[in-house]
C-alpha cells in the first residue's frame, strides 16, 4: 500500500502489478496542497472541491502530481465552468506525462475540453507538438456554467476510450474511441487551466479517481526473465507451428532485442512489449493456429518468420542482441506422453517457467493451449515444505486427460547435491532410472510419464520411487516413496 497524503487530500492506493486500484479520499483540513506539484498557490480546497483561485489577470496555471497509470487504465474526473468554455478559457486534463511541468516539452496524452468547438479531443504531445488524435461532439459545452463528468478508459493495446455525461444527463454517452500506444512512460498526471483576467476563479474539480496498471521500463530481457512455454513442432495438415514465450520478469521486455534461433539460423523478433507474467504466440500463420486450437479474445499473436522445427526432434534458443542465451530447448516427439501414440497436433507444454520438464498438451483441451495457461501447469511451493523430496501424488493415470497424467518428484537440497533415482516395481525389479548422477539445483522437479526403459507404458499397479542423494562433503541419504499407476475406467 502507498499513501500520498496532504492536508487536504489523502491517497490510499493498494495494488499489485496485474491490476491495482486507487481509491481517492478527500477531507477537509486545510488550504494547501502538499502533494501536488506546479502553481499550488494558484489552486485551492473547500467544500471538497479543488478550484482555481488565481489572481484576477490572464495567465495559465498547472498542477500535478506523481501517477504511473499508463494501460487497463480508467480516469475519472467532474469539471464545472462557471461560463461557456471558449478559445481563451479552457482546460488541458493530462492523463499522462513524462514530466512534472505540463507546460513544458513533454510526451504523453491530454484531454483539450472547451476551447472554440466547446467539446472533447484527445491529443498527443510529442515535445512542444501536440497531434489530434479524436474529437467529440462540438457544442458539448456551449451553455454557461457547464458541468460535465468525464470518464476515459485506455486498454493493454492503446485503445483509448472516452465516455461524458452533462449534468442533465442520465447515462454516459460515447464520445469517441481511438487507437494510440506510442507513449507509454507515465511519471505525472494534472491539469492546466488557460484563462482571462475575469475567470481566473471559473475552475472546479471534483470526484478525480484514477486506477489501472503501473508503468515499468521496457527493458532487454536477462537470461530466464523470458522462456519457451509450449511448442508446436509437428503441426496438422494445414496448420502451423507455434512457439509460446512467457514474460518470467516483474518488467515489461521488448521482443525486438530478442532472436529465435536453431542451430542454423537467427530471426530477429519483431517489436512488441511483452507485459510481465504475459504470453505471447510466435507463428507464421494466426489463422492456422486458430483453426484447430482454442484462441481466446485476448490472446496475443505476433506472426513472424521462425527457424525450422523438425518433426522428430530439435533444437531452439532465444538470444539477446549480442548472443546471449536467455532460455533454450532441445526437444524430442519421446518427450510426449506414452498414450500419445500419434503426436500429430499435439504440443509439449512446459509445467512451469521455473522447470526444465515438459509434457504433452492434454486432450481435454484439444491438444495446445497457445496464448495462456498450459493445461498441464503445476507448481509447489518449496519454501513451506519441510521434506527433501516428495511427490505431486500418490496416484497418477497417463492417459492425457490434464489430470494426474505425469507423477512429478519434487526436490529441495543444498547446493552441491547430486541424486540417483530409479523407479521400481513393486516385485523389486528396476523399470527405469530417471536420474544417473546427476547434479541437482537448489529446488526442482523430476517427472515420470510411467514409461519403462523401451519407452512403453508401464502396466497397472504398485511402484516406488527410489531416491539416492549424496554430496562430495560425503553426506548422503536415501528414500522410498510408494506410488500408483491407475487407470480410467
Amino acid at each position: 500500500m502507498r499513501v500520498f497524503t496532504s492536508n487536504s487530500y489523502i491517497y490510499m492506493l493498494h495494488f499489485k502489478y496485474t491490476s491495482f486500484c486507487v481509491i481517492v479520499f478527500v477531507c477537509l483540513y486545510a488550504n494547501k496542497l502538499f502533494a501536488w506539484n506546479g502553481d499550488t498557490d494558484k489552486f485551492k480546497i473547500d467544500n471538497l472541491e479543488l478550484s482555481l483561485n488565481a489572481p484576477g489577470e490572464s495567465g495559465i496555471a498547472y498542477i500535478s502530481e506523481e501517477s504511473s497509470y499508463n494501460y487497463n487504465a480508467t480516469w475519472e474526473c467532474t469539471l464545472s465552468f462557471d461560463f461557456t468554455p471558449s478559445s481563451a478559457n479552457y482546460v488541458k486534463w493530462y492523463l499522462i506525462s513524462d514530466q512534472e511541468d505540463l507546460t513544458s516539452s513533454l510526451n504523453g496524452y491530454f484531454l483539450r475540453i472547451g476551447y472554440t468547438d466547446k467539446n472533447i479531443c484527445l491529443y498527443r504531445q510529442n515535445g512542444q507538438s501536440n497531434i489530434k488524435l479524436a474529437e467529440g461532439q462540438a457544442g458539448r459545452l456551449s451553455t454557461p456554467k457547464s458541468k460535465i463528468e468525464l470518464r476515459i478508459l485506455r486498454d493493454v493495446k492503446g485503445l483509448w476510450t472516452v465516455r461524458s455525461r452533462l449534468s442533465d444527463e442520465s447515462n454516459f454517452i460515447d464520445e469517441f474511441e481511438t487507437i494510440d500506444n506510442t507513449h507509454e512512460r507515465c511519471k505525472y498526471h494534472g491539469f492546466v487551466c488557460v484563462y482571462t483576467s475575469t475567470r481566473s476563479k471559473g475552475f472546479h474539480f471534483t470526484s478525480l479517481y484514477a486506477s489501472g496498471n503501473e508503468y515499468i521500463d521496457i527493458l532487454p530481457p536477462k537470461p530466464l526473465e523470458i522462456v519457451f512455454n509450449e511448442i508446436l513442432f509437428r503441426p496438422f495438415d494445414d496448420g502451423s507451428d507455434f512457439v509460446e514465450l512467457y514474460n518470467n520478469s516483474g518488467n515489461i521486455l521488448q521482443l525486438s532485442s530478442v532472436k529465435i534461433a536453431n542451430r542454423k539460423k537467427e530471426v530477429m523478433l519483431p517489436s512488441y512489449k511483452l507485459y510481465p507474467n504475459a504470453y505471447v504466440v510466435l507463428c507464421s500463420n494466426k489463422d492456422a493456429v486458430c483453426a484447430f486450437y482454442q484462441c481466446k479474445s485476448d490472446t496475443l499473436f505476433v506472426e513472424t518468420d521462425l527457424p525450422s522445427m523438425p518433426n522428430d526432434s530439435g533444437y531452439l534458443a532465444l538470444l539477446s542482441e549480442d548472443g546471449l542465451v536467455l532460455d533454450s530447448l532441445l526437444y524430442e516427439s519421446s518427450m510426449h506422453q506414452a498414450l500419445v501414440i500419434n503426436n500429430k497436433g499435439v504440443s509439449l507444454e512446459r509445467i512451469n517457467q521455473n522447470s526444465s520438464s515438459w509434457t504433452s498438451a492434454s486432450y481435454s483441451v484439444g491438444y495446445a493451449t497457445p496464448g495462456y495457461k498450459n493445461s498441464q501447469f503445476t507448481d509447489f511451493d518449496y519454501a513451506n515444505s519441510d521434506t527433501i523430496e516428495w511427490t505431486s501424488s500418490e496416484l497418477f493415470s497417463p492417459d492425457n486427460d490434464g489430470n494426474n497424467d505425469v507423477l512429478y518428484v519434487y526436490y529441495k537440497t543444498k547446493v552441491g547435491t547430486y541424486a540417483n533415482v530409479w523407479v521400481y516395481h513393486s516385485s523389486g525389479y528396476p523399470i527405469k532410472q530417471l536420474c544417473k548422477n546427476e547434479l541437482l539445483s537448489s529446488s526442482g522437479t523430476i517427472l515420470w510419464d510411467g514409461r519403462n526403459e523401451s519407452g512403453k507404458l508401464c502396466s497397472i499397479g504398485i511402484y516406488v520411487i527410489c531416491i539416492e542423494t549424496y554430496s562430495e562433503d560425503g553426506i548422503s541419504a536415501k528414500k522410498k516413496i510408494p506410488i500408483v499407476l491407475s487407470a480410467k475406467k
